[in-house]
């Protein structure tokens, strides 16, 4: 039953790239079912916050959020969407009596039907897992990316996190699902991609005789019309050079690997349950930046974890200027219900001595940036356009094969989806800026000749697919 046209939802999206990319197809269930999107909650019946449950200051903005819109809620439904609808459960209509509908990660496809449920009865909730595990509707193409998730769930059990609780076991999508996905979307005029699980290189490990993930990668990149390809996150005891020799064959993956390594100290890396060490983790990425010579690498850290000491936390910070990183994300560690690190640990660091390591890391990590920055200045980049800027006009905005943004003029001639080349210049309103150059972009980057000469001879020799050694 379609609801008639004066139902409209307001969806506002908390967390990851993952969250994002279930709220587009959350989207497009909706207006499949009849409903019609506003941008502005006071006109909206239904209020939907897809949420994520990874950090407690996460939690609490959601809740501060939904809050301040609680004294004009008037008869519009408010929905929790998510991994906290998840992870809290029906408790959630006690302590927040002004939330109607739950409904978890994995059953957004039920929230049309929750909506009436919840007008007829005042509330509703689906949580749990649901089935099918993966829908294969396909979100409103919306300029031209995409992410595309792969896998879901983990079962790795890292003892800060949350995800195996809200998300279940790993599931991963049919590899011929994923690539009619991506078909259907390059129909649709979207040129980057990007491939979303908890861990990537999990992949297919639930399937019995699965390629795994470096197959489904090369075989996504070599698709027609694919001019960009992207994926996240990837877990160091997962990642090897099997990986690595597909990114170097084929010019169109981004030169760029989001690995996190939360600590630079074994004892932390033992506490938190993350199966590699610091050396194994520093060969991982020598042998990236081997095979891959102009990959550029981005991790994420946890200060003050439990029994994290001063020594502790000064080797993490001499690994960060050590290892010149392009993006760190940096993170308070805040305790998660249900968690070992909850059930076993004491979180001993002070509130005061977190923020302190914070803003020491990131400092560190704010001037390495901005060196890097300064040292790409006069370099000429291959680049997919995505969007026309909104602040400057006449310029464009894309990015390069590491990922980097870049702000340019435009010509008038070439618009999202088209490649050009263009030669940073500097730095303006936060981007790399740089302008426009005529030359032909080189469909293999040349920097990649002499590693694409060398693939033969390393795959007979056989290659490790692990980054243990």
């Amino acid at each position: 039953m379609s609801p008639p046209p004066m139902n409209r939802f307001f969806l506002k999206t908390f967390g990851c790239q993952m969250n994002f990319a279930e709220s587009a197809r959350l989207k497009t269930w909706l207006v499949g079912s009849g409903f019609e999107e506003t941008d502005d909650p006071e006109k909206a019946d239904l209020l939907i916050f897809n949420s994520c449950g990874v950090r407690r200051s996460a939690e609490e903005r959601l809740f501060g959020h939904i809050a301040s819109l609680q004294r004009r809620k008037g008869p519009r439904l408010f929905c929790l969407a998510g991994c906290v609808a998840n992870l809290r459960g029906e408790e959630i209509f006690r302590t927040h009596p002004f939330i109607d509908i739950l409904c978890s990660g994995s059953r957004l496809s039920e929230l049309p039907a929750l909506y009436f449920e919840a007008k007829e009865k005042g509330r509703a909730s689906a949580l749990g897992e649901g089935l099918p595990s993966f829908v294969s509707s396909l979100p409103a193409a919306q300029g031209i990316f995409c992410p595309v998730s792969i896998t879901k769930g983990c079962e790795n059990y890292c003892s800060y996190c949350v995800v195996p609780y809200a998300r279940g076991k790993l599931v991963s999508k049919p590899a011929d699902d994923v690539a009619a996905e991506v078909r259907g979307m390059v129909e649709r005029g979207i040129r980057s991609f990007l491939l979303l699980g908890q861990n990537v290189n999990e992949y297919g490990r639930d399937v019995k005789d699965s390629g795994g993930f470096p197959p489904l990668l090369g075989n996504i990149a070599a698709m027609e019309g694919v001019l960009r390809l992207s994926f996240l996150t990837s877990h160091p005891k997962d990642t090897g050079e099997d990986l690595f020799l597909v990114m170097a064959r084929h010019g169109n993956i981004n030169r760029y690997l989001h690995m996190p390594i939360q600590s630079a100290s074994d004892g932390v890396l033992r506490r938190m349950n993350r199966r590699y060490t610091l050396g194994d983790y520093e060969r991982t990425v020598a042998s990236a930046r081997l095979l891959v010579p102009d990959i550029s690498i981005g991790t994420d850290i946890i200060v003050g974890f439990p029994g994290e000491t001063s020594e502790d936390f000064d080797e993490t910070l001499r690994f960060l200027d050590r290892m010149k990183f392009e993006d760190v994300f940096i993170f308070q560690y805040s305790e998660r219900p249900g968690t070992a690190a909850a059930r076993q640990f004491k979180d001993d660091v002070p509130p005061a001595e977190k923020q302190r390591r914070h803003e020491l890391a990131l400092s560190l990590q704010t001037r390495i940036m901005q060196r890097k920055k300064e040292e790409s200045f006069g370099t000429t980049y291959e680049v997919l356009i995505e969007r026309h800027a909104e602040k400057s006009a006449g310029h464009l905005i894309g990015r390069t094969l590491m990922g980097t943004a870049v702000l340019f003029p435009g010509n008038g001639s070439l618009g999202p989806g088209d490649l050009t080349t263009v030669t940073v210049t500097g730095v303006k309103k936060g981007y790399r800026y740089g302008e426009m150059r005529q030359e032909k972009p080189s469909p293999c980057p040349p920097s990649h000749q002499s590693v694409l000469e060398r693939l033969s001879s390393r795959t007979k020799r056989g290659i490790s697919g692990g980054g243990n050694e």
